[in-house]
């Protein structure tokens, strides 16, 4: 399996994690792996925002990057939001915050994350690290 590393932790998958239950090749262990993305299909999911710390990274090979956000694409997503970098979860938090207040003002994707990137950009101008930390994916 390429993606040795990446996955979505879902309901129960801390008993599987920690061997607390025993899986078959059927079972269902609470870990989405991209491989299991891909399988799916979101021919109308317009966005996922994945905003754990360094979701945006993945193993390299001549292809380009493997990870979550490439597996979300195949599997029809039309925008990502994707982490770097390790980020703090309370600037996270506010960056999100003023994502969503951005769509609630009927403002496009794209516009509402230049705006909480611009906003983060001015209130973590020494930093750029922090006000670069996530990028979106369209």
């Amino acid at each position: 399996n390429m993606f040795t590393s990446a996955g979505l932790l879902l309901s129960g998958a801390n008993k599987a994690w920690t061997s607390q239950i025993l899986l078959d090749d059927n079972s269902e262990d609470g870990i989405l792996t991209p491989d299991e993305v891909e399988t799916l299909s979101f021919p109308n999911l317009n966005l996922v925002i994945l905003s754990a710390c360094e979701t945006g990274l993945g193993n390299i090979d001549v292809d380009g990057v493997w990870g979550m956000q490439r597996s979300f694409r195949i599997a029809g997503a039309e925008n990502l939001i994707v982490s770097l970098s390790k980020i703090n979860d309370a600037i996270t938090a506010n960056f999100m915050a003023d994502f969503y207040s951005n769509i609630a003002c009927q403002r496009s994707i794209h516009d509402s994350f230049y705006l909480a990137q611009k906003k983060m950009a001015q209130k973590y101008s020494d930093d750029a690290d922090i006000y670069s930390a996530f990028i979106l994916v369209e």
